[in-house]
Protein backbone atom coordinates (compact mmCIF):
# COMPACT_ATOMS: atom_id res chain seq x y z
CA UNK A 1 0.00 0.00 0.00
CA UNK A 2 1.36 3.12 -0.81
CA UNK A 3 1.88 6.31 1.85
CA UNK A 4 -0.49 9.25 1.46
CA UNK A 5 1.32 12.41 -0.62
CA UNK A 6 1.93 15.14 1.32
CA UNK A 7 3.72 17.02 -0.36
CA UNK A 8 3.43 18.86 -3.66
CA UNK A 9 4.14 21.68 -6.10
CA UNK A 10 2.00 23.62 -8.24
CA UNK A 11 2.38 25.73 -11.29
CA UNK A 12 -0.37 28.37 -12.52
CA UNK A 13 0.57 30.53 -15.86
CA UNK A 14 -2.08 32.98 -16.09
CA UNK A 15 -2.13 35.32 -19.21
CA UNK A 16 -2.47 38.31 -17.65
CA UNK A 17 -4.09 41.09 -20.40
CA UNK A 18 -6.39 37.76 -21.48
CA UNK A 19 -9.79 39.18 -20.49
CA UNK A 20 -8.97 42.58 -22.44
CA UNK A 21 -7.82 40.92 -25.03
CA UNK A 22 -10.37 38.97 -25.83
CA UNK A 23 -12.72 41.94 -25.38
CA UNK A 24 -11.17 43.67 -28.43
CA UNK A 25 -10.09 40.92 -30.77
CA UNK A 26 -12.52 38.67 -33.09
CA UNK A 27 -13.11 35.17 -32.16
CA UNK A 28 -11.20 33.04 -34.49
CA UNK A 29 -8.10 35.28 -33.94
CA UNK A 30 -8.58 35.54 -30.75
CA UNK A 31 -8.66 31.78 -30.23
CA UNK A 32 -5.77 31.23 -32.67
CA UNK A 33 -3.83 33.26 -30.90
CA UNK A 34 -4.49 31.79 -26.76
CA UNK A 35 -4.45 28.23 -28.13
CA UNK A 36 -0.55 28.81 -29.75
CA UNK A 37 0.45 30.60 -26.50
CA UNK A 38 -1.32 27.70 -24.13
CA UNK A 39 0.85 25.28 -26.74
CA UNK A 40 3.91 26.66 -25.97
CA UNK A 41 3.85 26.68 -22.10
CA UNK A 42 2.47 22.84 -22.41
CA UNK A 43 5.33 22.36 -24.21
CA UNK A 44 7.47 23.82 -22.58
CA UNK A 45 6.91 21.56 -19.30
CA UNK A 46 10.88 20.64 -18.57
CA UNK A 47 9.91 19.75 -15.42
CA UNK A 48 6.91 17.17 -16.62
CA UNK A 49 4.18 18.27 -14.51
CA UNK A 50 1.23 16.78 -14.78
CA UNK A 51 -1.94 18.42 -16.13
CA UNK A 52 -4.80 19.48 -14.00
CA UNK A 53 -6.61 21.69 -16.00
CA UNK A 54 -6.72 24.28 -18.68
CA UNK A 55 -9.41 26.96 -17.79
CA UNK A 56 -9.29 30.28 -20.45
CA UNK A 57 -6.36 31.22 -20.51
CA UNK A 58 -4.69 29.40 -17.26
CA UNK A 59 -2.86 26.11 -16.95
CA UNK A 60 -2.85 24.14 -13.43
CA UNK A 61 0.18 22.23 -13.57
CA UNK A 62 0.79 19.82 -10.44
CA UNK A 63 3.42 17.61 -9.70
CA UNK A 64 3.35 15.07 -6.22
CA UNK A 65 5.64 14.34 -3.73
CA UNK A 66 8.46 15.38 -2.94
CA UNK A 67 9.09 19.44 -3.59
CA UNK A 68 11.13 20.88 -6.40
CA UNK A 69 13.77 22.94 -5.46
CA UNK A 70 13.31 26.72 -6.05
CA UNK A 71 15.88 26.70 -8.34
CA UNK A 72 14.05 23.89 -10.77
CA UNK A 73 10.50 26.26 -10.23
CA UNK A 74 12.71 29.31 -11.48
CA UNK A 75 14.24 27.68 -14.05
CA UNK A 76 10.58 26.41 -15.42
CA UNK A 77 9.37 29.53 -15.11
CA UNK A 78 12.23 31.63 -17.13
CA UNK A 79 11.94 28.80 -19.90
CA UNK A 80 7.80 29.24 -19.87
CA UNK A 81 8.23 33.29 -19.71
CA UNK A 82 11.06 32.84 -22.52
CA UNK A 83 9.06 30.81 -25.31
CA UNK A 84 5.98 32.72 -24.39
CA UNK A 85 7.93 35.99 -25.10
CA UNK A 86 8.94 34.59 -28.42
CA UNK A 87 5.42 33.25 -29.44
CA UNK A 88 4.10 36.92 -29.21
CA UNK A 89 6.61 38.49 -30.80
CA UNK A 90 6.15 35.84 -34.02
CA UNK A 91 2.47 35.82 -33.83
CA UNK A 92 2.16 39.77 -33.63
CA UNK A 93 4.65 39.81 -36.80
CA UNK A 94 1.82 37.09 -38.18
CA UNK A 95 -1.36 38.65 -37.38
CA UNK A 96 -0.14 42.21 -37.63
CA UNK A 97 -2.00 43.22 -34.47
CA UNK A 98 -0.33 44.58 -31.00
CA UNK A 99 -0.30 41.77 -28.39
CA UNK A 100 -0.06 43.26 -25.01
CA UNK A 101 0.25 39.91 -22.87
CA UNK A 102 2.58 39.08 -20.24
Amino acid sequence: MKAPVTEGNLLIPDISGFTRFVQITDIETGSYIISRLLAVLLDSNMLNLKISEIEGDAILFYKLGERLSRQNILAQFDAMQDRFRSEILLLATKTGIELILV
